[in-house]
């Protein structure tokens, strides 16, 4: 069967005949085989949309059958009896094609015919043509429902599924059918060493590797970089293209149409980290530590000569070079080549670009390194650390199959694993080596944050640390932003290190590509260096001169984002006091003192324009009776747009004028979301402005309830969660509040609730229900009684028939693991509410 289809599709048309086309497909005259399989797939119709999510899936079909050899999809067979003659649609393949055309990255060829057409039996039958060997895999170009951009899709068996590494040969060193011999070699010529990878499975990376495939077949470039940090798997990506390419390459034609002959790997790593032991020691595959030695070792696994090349001088060697890249076409990967370049070494980058651009026969060198090469930017291809959207998480349980420990909890893997290694697979390896014989992960990242990680941030980093300029500047700002432990802008580098800019931009430059972490916010770009890399740089920075200096002021720098001013702060001493004296002692006149010493134009803009001088005065405006608020808001605006995070109490006189003003919940609501995300707030002061925020938004909704529904409805709603979560919160800290917030949250319910038991607005109701199951950090205790009352009211619900059935429907929905014991402090209760919705359940079934 397989072969009689396989012959169909290479033949690149259908036949004729249905029994020729398709009929090994037939169990009997009319009843098609229940099985798919890896060349042909049955679907119900042809898709009456070209923008559905049923399209979508047939697009994706489609994708996975041109990425993997071809295929057939037969339109028109029921899916359960797989009868034919059910398309109801007529099809359009001209329309088809342009739809796929606009959709996909790379054109697939498509071609249909209708068999016994006219009959109760018709089928269409789609012959999905297999990519050419020269393109790259086929992809959407945007999301379609569930469907997403970007992703490349194979058919296993009977399945499609997202590409893994173990297709890479079938999607990028395919054959064109008509070159297909499966009796031919497909191995290249050339040598390859042994993998020094400890992790024997190769994990995720297709992006990157779908980049470099693409420089190989479609760019005239003849070389490029794969760039990234220590320990990020450049060595490992490269070497599994060359073994891939070196088995499957047979035929593998790069850019201008030359087919490859050698595959050849070489480095020049001179250390190797042994993840099991996590100790360093000297790599045993070292090819090359000059660039005559380079030259040798390419010649040497090209197999391009038998006599003794030591024996050649060096311009008899790269006339050696030229000969040979006139001769073969070639890939090579050339390892490390940064062990040379930081040490000022020359590497051979000059002659052997040129070797490239002027021999008779094309070939592609990929380097690979870890500073971004400055001088090809635009030629290079970045190795980022593992992705989270499944390498990350994939490679940590390889890992433990591999060194034969148990998994780590998600919350652990996701969060300490995750934000200690900086998702680098070496230091994922190291770590879970050590959970061994650590007893547990917490253990283990212990150990390697002290002494046992030691070795392994000296083989991630030494090098560059090493190799940055003499000067030290960039090695200050590293000691900086290690010391700060918080992202810091090019001004708070400027206030900290007290270089000129045209030095801070130099040293950024110097350290930016293998230390720092880069932060795009808004206009504003932030520094900061990750846990591995500050736990290295808090050991080496010790040992500079200054760093006693550098450190004492980063301390004081904390304490205060700007310089100390002394005249703000007795000025500010005394505005507080006027106004606090008005307060107690009930002296207007001091208000009006304090704002008018706050407004005053005479003073200096060292003061003006200080984001805490800013604050103060939205405190002063908020305190006015009545209070100004228009000011209030100007004042703390601008103090929030230079990304000052005001002291807490003059955001709650800020809160508590707005609050009290009549029309300030908007406000409000922006003063407590500013606290919540501000970073200097403490959580008591968080759980505060969330419980005034949660008030406030109760208020608004209840004001509302016949004049904007819709609207009210969205306030309680925000209401009953925030309560919801003070509550949780309070519980935990044994606050004094916690009888208030359980409060809060009750009275919040029974008004939304009885908005939403409405008989038109039921289904909202149980859509909260959802809702408030699937949060997290909140507790339901105090809705027992007001979700009893509306199970009440919708108790008494009038309707026909399918009214009441729908009602049980969602009630059922409604209520789904309402017993959860998370959910609740008291057990009881949700046994309680899950008693009464089964009597409700069984009085409307009774009813029905």
């Amino acid at each position: 069967m397989i072969a009689d289809i396989r012959s169909v599709i290479e033949s690149g048309d259908l036949p004729d005949d249905k029994a020729n086309a398709i009929g090994f497909l037939l169990e009997d005259e009319n009843r098609f085989t229940s099985q798919e399989g890896q060349y042909w797939d049955f679907k119900h119709e042809w898709p009456f949309s070209y923008s559905d999510n049923y399209f979508g899936g047939i697009a994706r079909l489609i994708c996975a059958f041109a990425n993997s050899g071809g295929g057939m999809i037969i339109f028109g067979v029921h899916d359960g009896t797989r009868l034919p003659g059910h398309n109801k649609v007529i099809p359009n393949v001209d329309r088809l094609q342009k739809a796929l055309d606009q959709l996909l990255t790379e054109q697939v060829t498509i071609s249909l015919r209708r068999y016994e057409t006219g009959t109760p039996t018709a089928v269409d039958v789609l012959l999905v043509h297999p990519l050419k060997s020269s393109t790259l895999p086929t992809r959407f170009k945007k999301d379609i429902g569930p469907y997403k951009a970007r992703t490349i899709w194979v058919r296993q068996g009977h399945e499609v599924i997202i590409a893994e590494p173990k297709h890479v040969p079938l999607l990028y060193c395919r054959s064109d059918p008509t070159q297909d011999n499966l009796e031919s070699d497909l191995t290249l010529g050339g040598l390859l060493p042994p993998s020094s990878a400890t992790v024997k499975k190769f994990v995720g990376r297709l992006d990157t590797i779908d980049r470099i495939f693409g420089w190989l077949k479609h760019s005239d470039e003849p070389r490029t970089f794969l760039y990234g940090k220590g320990g990020s798997g450049k060595t490992t990506i490269a070497y599994q293209i060359a073994k891939v390419l070196k088995s499957n390459g047979a035929g593998f034609v790069i850019s201008d149409g030359e087919a490859l002959d050698n595959v050849i790997f070489v480095s020049s790593k001179q250390k190797t980290l042994n993840t099991v032991t996590g100790t360093q020691s000297d790599f045993v595959g070292l090819d090359f530590s000059t660039d005559r030695e380079l030259y040798q070792a390419i010649l040497s696994l090209g197999n391009w000569t038998s006599a003794d090349l030591s024996e050649l001088s060096l311009n008899e060697l790269k006339e050696e070079i030229r000969s040979f890249f006139d001769t073969a076409s070639n890939f090579v990967v050339i390892d490390d080549i940064d062990t040379l370049t930081t040490k000022g070494q020359e590497a051979g980058f000059d002659f052997l670009y040129g070797v490239l651009w002027r021999a008779k026969r094309k070939s592609k060198i990929l380097y690979t390194l870890r500073n971004a090469p400055s001088h090809s930017l635009a030629n290079a291809i970045e190795v980022p650390g593992l992705s989270r959207r499944g390498e990350f998480e994939e490679f940590v349980t390889v890992c433990c199959a591999q060194f034969r420990v148990n998994e780590p909890d998600p919350v652990f893997r996701d969060n300490k694993l995750a934000i200690v290694s900086e998702q680098r697979p070496l230091v994922i390896e190291s770590i879970i080596a050590l959970r061994r014989n650590s007893g547990n992960y917490d253990r283990a990242i212990q150990l390697f944050e002290e002494s046992s990680g030691d070795d392994v941030r000296r083989y991630v980093f030494q090098r560059e640390w090493d190799a940055l300029p003499a000067d030290n500047y960039g090695r200050y700002v590293l000691a900086i932003l290690s010391l700060y432990g918080e992202p810091l802008s090019f001004a708070d580098l400027a206030a900290l290190t007290r270089y000129d800019e045209s030095r801070i931009t130099d040293a950024i430059a110097d350290i930016r590509e293998m230390f720092l972490r880069l932060n795009e916010v808004g206009s504003e770009t932030t520094y900061e260096v990750g846990n591995l890399t500050r736990a290295f740089v808090a050991e080496e920075s010790k040992k500079l001169d200054h760093y006693a200096a550098i450190r004492e002021r980063v301390e004081k720098y904390k304490k205060s984002i700007y310089p100390e001013n002394p005249l703000l702060t007795r000025l500010r001493d005394k505005i507080e006091g006027l106004i606090e004296r008005s307060h107690k002692q009930r002296e207007p006149a001091a208000t009006s003192e304090a704002w008018k010493l706050a407004s005053d134009r005479n003073l200096s803009p060292k003061i003006s324009e200080d984001p805490r001088f800013l604050s103060l005065q939205g405190y002063v405006a908020a305190k006015q009776v009545p209070p100004k608020l228009d000011d209030a808001r100007r004042f703390f605006n601008n103090a929030f747009l230079m990304k000052s995070e005001p002291e807490i109490h003059h955001l709650r006189s800020w809160f508590n004028a707005e609050r009290h003003s009549g029309f300030g919940t908007a406000e409000c609501i922006k003063i407590a979301n500013f606290v919540q995300s501000g970073r200097r707030y403490s959580d008591a002061e968080k759980i505060e402005f969330l419980s005034k925020r949660a008030i406030v938004q109760f208020v608004a909704g209840r004001d509302m309830r016949f004049s904007d529904p819709g609207k009210a409805v969205e306030h309680l709603r925000a209401a009953l969660k925030g309560h919801l979560s003070c509550l949780y919160q309070a519980t935990r800290s044994e606050s004094i509040r916690l009888e208030k917030f359980e409060e809060y949250s009750r009275n919040t319910a029974y008004v939304l609730f009885d908005m939403l038991t409405l008989p038109s607005v039921t289904e909202d109701f149980f859509q909260l229900l959802q809702e408030l199951q699937n949060e997290r950090n909140i507790v339901l205790d105090p809705l027992e009684g007001p979700l009893g009352r509306a199970l009440g009211f919708i108790g008494e619900t009038r309707g026909n028939k399918a009214d009441l059935n729908r009602l049980r429907g969602r009630l059922d929905n409604g209520f789904r693991g309402i017993e959860t014991n998370s959910l609740w402090q008291d057990s009881s209760a949700g046994k309680r509410i899950s008693h009464v919705v089964e009597k409700l359940r069984t009085k409307l079934a009774n009813r029905v």
